[in-house]
């Protein structure tokens, strides 16, 4: 399965990334803010409730807090 987002870059000022505890481990999320502070996005990795989140999801994130966001 193939997913693509289309964002206009210049509404976002702030993209954070989450880790937060759950049963099954941590979740991984990717958080997306505009300007004015409203989140525009809040991405997972597609999982199951009591299943851990899926490694490539958390390589991924991790690539991008590793490499940055395209300028």
């Amino acid at each position: 399965t193939t997913f693509t987002l289309h964002l206009r870059e210049e509404s976002l000022d702030e993209v954070w990334v989450t880790r937060k505890p759950t049963s099954d481990g941590h979740v991984t999320s990717v958080e997306l803010f505009a300007k004015d502070g409203t989140q525009i996005a809040q991405l997972y990795g597609q999982r199951s409730e009591g299943h851990p989140e899926q490694a490539q999801w958390r390589q991924q994130v991790d690539r991008l807090t590793r490499e940055g966001l395209p300028a």
